[in-house]
């Protein structure tokens, strides 16, 4: 692996309010709730509702300790005779593993176990991913916890990893070498600047199939549409979305985009 990343790097992906400056600084206030439009400089002072009040379709989120880390968050996914693959939520700088967990476990509707690593506190109710490496370390102990856990519940490989901002710019690096556990990647303004045709090979040799890069603003969609061509020259599945206006966010339109490509695009090979 490389060496972690500059400081400076590490926080330019951000949370949910801040719609058109994916490079900026953020604040470590969380972001605005599922479902809420992304506005510039507004305040959300709400915070997540404790994991065991918090319910969908009957399956609590719980805490998960992760040896070494803060705790993840878990949906876990409706028992059944199959085992069930693990899609991950890594959420942006001043974001939370709550929202995500809230996010991703509304999405998979009980079809996976939904982990969302914590990071390190900025304070308050914000977390961050000190640097690519970090987070790697940190999503490889919360699968192993997830697996001591659950046993063979959990399906090995065959995953989804899902970033938004700074979960989707640090796990579009750490990715490259976990391409069985996560061949299908969701990556929302974020996760477009590293794809050389090097790292998506490595990609591709380790499993990956599957790449969608959603954009609320022309400035990602930019970038996007170029990382998609060396992506697909590695042979890779690769697709760049642009919700127009939608903002820096992973709700609202830009949420239901993301929503849309997971369910109708992510896994038409697959099946």
């Amino acid at each position: 692996m490389k060496a972690p990343l500059a400081t400076a790097f590490v926080l330019v992906a951000c949370a949910a309010r801040e719609p058109h400056s994916p490079e900026a600084q953020t604040s470590a206030a969380a972001p605005s709730p599922p479902g809420a439009s992304s506005t510039a400089g507004a305040k959300e002072e709400r915070d997540p509702a404790p994991a065991e009040e918090r319910h969908d379709d009957d399956r609590a989120t719980s805490s998960l300790e992760v040896p070494g880390f803060g705790p993840a968050l878990v949906v876990p996914a409706v028992a059944s005779k199959r085992p069930a693959a693990v899609l991950v939520g890594a959420h942006g700088a001043g974001d939370s593993p709550e929202w995500q967990c809230e996010h991703w476990g509304s999405v998979s509707r009980g079809r996976y176990f939904v982990l969302c690593p914590r990071g390190k506190s900025l304070g308050g109710s914000g977390y961050y991913y000190a640097n690519h490496i970090e987070l790697e370390k940190e999503v490889v102990a919360a699968l192993a916890a997830l697996r001591k856990r659950y046993g063979d519940g959990v399906r090995p490989g065959g995953g989804v990893y899902t970033g938004y901002s700074q979960g989707a710019t640090m796990g579009a690096l750490m990715v490259v070498d976990h391409g069985a556990d996560f061949p299908h990647l969701v990556l929302v303004e974020g996760g477009w600047g590293d794809w050389t045709l090097g790292r998506a090979k490595r990609f591709a040799a380790t499993g990956g199939k599957n790449v969608a890069l959603v954009c609320g603003g022309t400035g990602c969609m930019h970038r996007a549409r170029a990382a998609t061509k060396v992506l697909e020259r590695a042979g890779l599945r690769a697709r760049a979305e642009l919700v127009e206006g939608g903002g820096h966010t992973y709700v609202g339109a830009v949420g239901e985009r993301a929503t849309e490509i997971f369910e109708r695009w992510l896994f038409a090979t697959d099946r």
